[in-house]
């Protein structure tokens, strides 16, 4: 098992993103940059501040709708379907294991876990109170 933490600046950036995202069965892709601000989910995925960027617990936000829905599909996840995760230290893939709402004040999704997981959060339309979140573990 892996898990643990890795920063991200241990990464390689590329034009100020430092890997990709995707879950191809639901045509995602994004690039990730560093910080879940709304400049950067402009531009793609933001990785959530204090969560590891390669081992461990992974996690990015993304808009959804708008002029950058680079998560505009992530409500359409389901258990089984598989992400993948490429930055300067390889590809990782995860097979998705929860698809579904929870509130936006739990932030439990984001603590470490032991082994390598990927969560991706994103807003519900019309629902602040909410959030859409994807979790995977990694496929060995």
């Amino acid at each position: 098992m892996g898990g643990g933490y890795t920063a991200q600046s241990q990464l390689t950036t590329t034009n100020g993103h430092f890997g990709a995202v995707s879950i191809g069965s639901r045509g995602i892709f994004a690039y990730v940059y560093p910080g879940a601000t709304y400049e950067n989910m402009k531009k793609g995925a933001g990785h959530v501040d204090g969560t590891s960027a390669w081992n461990g617990n992974v996690s990015f936000c993304g808009h959804n709708r708008g002029s950058w829905p680079y998560f505009g599909n992530l409500k359409y996840v389901q258990v089984g379907d598989v992400v993948t995760y490429k930055t300067s230290l390889g590809i990782r893939t995860y097979r998705v294991t929860f698809a579904g709402r929870i509130l936006a004040t739990d932030t439990d999704v984001l603590n470490p876990t032991a082994g390598d997981q990927i969560t991706m959060l994103t807003c519900i339309a019309n629902e602040p109170a909410y959030r859409f979140c994807v979790i995977g573990q990694e496929m060995r």
